[in-house]
């Protein structure tokens, strides 16, 4: 007696590279979806590497998240993976830890560290402590709020920062406790 075989082709599934994002970037897998490259009918459905838990939607990954795709042919169920790990490079940022007020130019200096590259700035003038993270942006006009741009240029992450311009203009008299009247 003769057994009817079928054979159904594998899917070829087209890899897809790891993602490479900054802080806060999201996936879409709904729309992050390897190609099959030979055509052959199914579906596929996303896996978190670990948990096996599916994944669906848009997410905000952490650095080395790591999910496999498998697709399944329709007719025959033969499979074929994917697998992609996330990369999560840091924000650039601005941690302010001091700011000066020059009362007799009427201009204030902010001092901070950052992580950026570039740092590009709406008023004063920047200046880095050499070998440091660490700055300064001088001659600042009273009353003047700064902004902040940011660039790491190895992972081409940006990021803005606004930094409210402290109350300069009221003089230090003010914090005295004894007061002393001149004629």
């Amino acid at each position: 007696r003769d057994i009817p075989v079928t054979f159904h082709p594998v899917p070829q599934l087209q890899p897809l590279a790891d993602e490479v994002l900054c802080e806060t970037e999201t996936l879409n897998f709904n729309t992050l979806i390897p190609a099959v490259l030979n055509g052959v009918p199914g579906s596929g459905q996303w896996y978190t590497v670990g948990g096996n838990q599916q994944v669906s939607g848009t997410i905000t990954p952490n650095d080395g998240d790591t999910w496999y795709y498998v697709f399944s042919s329709n007719p025959g169920l033969c499979e074929s993976r994917d697998t992609i790990q996330a990369t999560v490079n840091e924000l650039p940022f601005v941690d302010v830890y001091d700011i000066v007020c020059d009362d007799a130019s009427l201009t204030f200096d902010v001092l901070f560290t950052s992580n950026a590259d570039v740092i590009l700035t709406n008023s004063g003038t920047l200046v880095n402590t050499p070998a440091t993270d660490s700055f300064s942006l001088n001659n600042i006009p009273f009353d003047t709020n700064i902004d902040f741009d940011l660039e790491i240029l190895a992972t081409g992450c940006t990021a803005t920062y606004s930094q409210v311009a402290p109350n300069c203009s009221c003089p230090n008299l003010l914090d005295q406790t004894t007061l002393r009247a001149c004629d």
